[in-house]
């Protein structure tokens, strides 16, 4: 689901049940009093494992070839064809109602804060995510490379819902 970018960042899970993913800090930085900075976290969204996960039953490239029609992948594959267009129609409902929401740590929201209070992001951002992180003390904050900094959740939503076309 998240591609490693650094591998100072691999995102850990902190308890077997946690609702959401720690993400580190991809650098040394220290947030300056009344500062914002944009700190990178040296992972993306991978679209393709996300899908694979969520289809648990299809093999490993399948987002791929259902995007690229390739047919030959899902002959290789002992996957029917003919199915295709329903298996595209749940991948395209799945993405339109999830998104990531990416916040501050527990343990640096007590000197750190999102500007924005939580970050939105949609399933198909292929960038590498970062955090902004203002500082309102009077004093500097310092992180290191693989310092937890955020934590990231799956979210479902109903924005398909609403009425409104596509640019």
């Amino acid at each position: 689901m998240l591609s490693v970018i650094n591998e100072k960042c691999q995102p850990i899970k902190i308890h077997k049940y946690s609702a959401s993913i720690s993400l580190k800090s991809a650098v040394d930085v220290s947030i300056e009093a009344g500062d914002t900075l944009e700190i990178p976290l040296g992972v993306k969204i991978d679209l393709a494992t996300l899908i694979e996960k969520k289809l648990i039953i299809m093999p490993k490239g399948f987002y791929n070839a259902i995007v690229n029609d390739d047919e030959d992948f899902f002959l290789d594959n002992n996957v029917d064809f003919s199915y295709k267009d329903e298996l595209y129609d749940e991948i395209d409902g799945f993405l339109r109602r999830h998104h990531f929401q990416l916040t501050i740590n527990n343990n640096l929201a007590q000197f750190l804060i999102i500007p924005s209070g939580v970050s939105i992001i949609d399933v198909d951002f292929s960038n590498e995510l970062t955090i902004k992180l203002h500082n309102p003390r009077k004093n500097t904050i310092s992180l290191d490379v693989s310092d937890i900094v955020a934590q990231i959740t799956l979210m479902e939503h109903r924005t398909s819902y609403f009425d409104i076309d596509e640019k």
